[in-house]
């Protein structure tokens, strides 16, 4: 990949947050210092840093855009923008309805991958069929 200012200056912002942001909420810590930058300048660089494995890319809940029917009217939607992490590290995030993404807490994600060990991986693979490279733990709040 081929190292620009505005490259730079995009990777420093993800970086520096833990925020977990947004393509829309990352511009906006860039314009501080590249007023210049455009949204899809963001986008193409965001993706172009997940395939270089720069950064992680954190799909939406999948919960859909409607608020659910028990939330009653004028309840805000689930937002469904991707958002990146710079911490490119096996950790587990809790997702919340706003959307926004916390890491959980280390103490916790220590006894959750004890719970998802080797072993268990093995027989998953064996029982399905399949060849498990990486596990990923997403929390979502109800």
């Amino acid at each position: 990949m081929r190292i620009t200012r505005q490259r730079e200056v995009i990777y420093a912002a993800l970086a520096a947050t833990r925020a977990h942001p947004t393509a829309e909420e990352l511009m906006s810590l860039v314009r501080a210092s590249e007023p210049g930058v455009s949204l899809a300048t963001i986008y193409n660089t965001l993706d172009a840093f997940v395939r270089a494995g720069l950064c992680v890319r954190i799909p939406p809940t999948g919960t859909g855009d409607a608020p659910r029917e028990d939330e009653g009217p004028g309840a805000s939607p689930t937002p469904g923008a991707n958002r990146y992490d710079a911490d490119t590290t096996p950790h587990a995030h809790v997702i919340r309805r706003t959307g926004e993404v916390r890491d959980l807490p280390e103490s916790v994600q220590a006894t959750l991958r004890g719970v998802v060990d080797d072993d268990m991986l093995r027989k998953v693979s064996r029982s399905m069929g399949v060849a498990i490279d990486r596990v990923e733990i997403r929390l979502l709040e109800e």
